[in-house]
Order: C-alpha cells, then sequence, then structure tokens
C-alpha cells in the first residue's frame, strides 16, 4: 500500500501531470475572465482591470503547462535543425525599410514531421527578447510567402519578424492564445491592451530565420538605414 501511494504521488507531482494542471488552470482562469466569472457557482469578475489581469494569470499558467508538457514529452525527442529543412528570408533584406503591410518570402526545402511554419514577431533588441506568435505560413513547392502587418508606428522605427518551426505541443499553446487574446479582446471591456508576449519559447519552437526592419509610411528608396 504504502508503495502503491508513493507511486500515485510521484505520477501526481511529475512535471507532465504538473503541466497537465496548471494548463487546465489556466484555460479557466481565461475563460472566467472572458465570461465575468460563473453565476453558477456565484463567483463574479466584473472589473475589468481583474478580468484583464485574471485573464493575463490564466495564460500565462496555460504557458507554463504547456512548456512542462513539451519537456516531459519531448526529453527523449531529438529536435529538428534549421540548417537542415533550409529555411530563409529572401525578402525583405536586413535594415531596409518597407511599407506595411508588405509579402516577406523565403525558402522552405522539407518540413519535419509533426512541425508547421510560423512567423513571430518579437523585440528588436537581444536582450530580453520576447516574442508573439502571429500567423502560420503554409510552404509550396520549397517556398513560402507570408504578409507582415503592423499596427500603429512612426517612420523608420524598427519591427522583428522571425520565421519558426513549430511542434505539436508549440501549436497546441499558439491556438489557444490566440484564441484566448481574441476572446477576451471580443468580451473584456479593455479592448485595444496590447497582448502580453509569450515570456519564453516552448522547447519545439525554433527559431530559423529572423529580419529587423524600419517601417515607413510612405514607399521608401531602395536603400538601408544604419
Amino acid at each position: 500500500m504504502p508503495d502503491a501511494l508513493a507511486k500515485i504521488i510521484e505520477r501526481l507531482t511529475s512535471a507532465e501531470s504538473s503541466g497537465f494542471l496548471l494548463f487546465i488552470g489556466g484555460v479557466l482562469c481565461v475563460l472566467l475572465a472572458a465570461a465575468g466569472g460563473s453565476a453558477k457557482y456565484d463567483l463574479v469578475v466584473s472589473d475589468p482591470f481583474w478580468r484583464y489581469a485574471l485573464g493575463a494569470l490564466g495564460a500565462g499558467f496555460a504557458l507554463v503547462g504547456s512548456y512542462l508538457l513539451s519537456s516531459a514529452r519531448g526529453s527523449s525527442r531529438k529536435l529538428p535543425k534549421a540548417a537542415d529543412c533550409k529555411i530563409t528570408i529572401d525578402y525583405p533584406q536586413e535594415g531596409i525599410a518597407v511599407r506595411p503591410p508588405f509579402q516577406a518570402h523565403g525558402e522552405c526545402k522539407s518540413l519535419p514531421a509533426g512541425y508547421r511554419l510560423w512567423m513571430f514577431g518579437s523585440t528588436p533588441k537581444s536582450s530580453g527578447r520576447t516574442y508573439w506568435p502571429k500567423d502560420e505560413i503554409i510552404p509550396v513547392n520549397g517556398k513560402w510567402h507570408a504578409e507582415f502587418r503592423a499596427g500603429s508606428f512612426q517612420d523608420l522605427s524598427e519591427r522583428r519578424f522571425s520565421v519558426f518551426l513549430v511542434g505539436e505541443s508549440a501549436v497546441t499553446f499558439i491556438e489557444y492564445y490566440q484564441s484566448a487574446g481574441e476572446h477576451l479582446s471580443a468580451h473584456a471591456s479593455g479592448a485595444g491592451i496590447p497582448w502580453a508576449p509569450l515570456p519564453k519559447l516552448l522547447p519545439d519552437m525554433i527559431e530559423c530565420a529572423s529580419r529587423t526592419v524600419r517601417l515607413v509610411s510612405s514607399k521608401p528608396s531602395p536603400h538601408t538605414y544604419s
């Protein structure tokens, strides 16, 4: 009996179980934030600030849970290398001025089994860099194209984007992250508040190539800015 109990405790405290519980808890927090509470359990969260805070907390729990799940399940798997897939960004070139929206494109010779291609936005500076999942990219005949969009910006402000290989755990989290953000934006009165970036990349989020460009509101001249 003690041995059986010890095994149950070990299973419950494993990284995979902890990750699953955190992920489910995070999803519930986001749903409560979007719905403003639960009338069934006499739980009301009406203040917009606390709804946003609860949603952000839930997203954080879900990210940590996804990370633990991915780490536990992928510890014995060999992660693919970007160089083996020959994933590149051919346009835009590093440092050029571009007017959004613009079409980025490049090469993707092959995708590893279970992986997809995704565009991420990120902060330009290397110190404390954070990321935002943007759109999935569908390669066709070894090539990929994706539209880069930007909200408000000042002329010659920097924007950085990257092309990532994302595995099954990463795709699950990205879809949840985007769905939760859209749900909060649609139901919370704090619409217009920027979505929180990912505090950490999952193990099966693999950055393959990146570019930093400068955004302009009019058609730029064909040269780079230093």
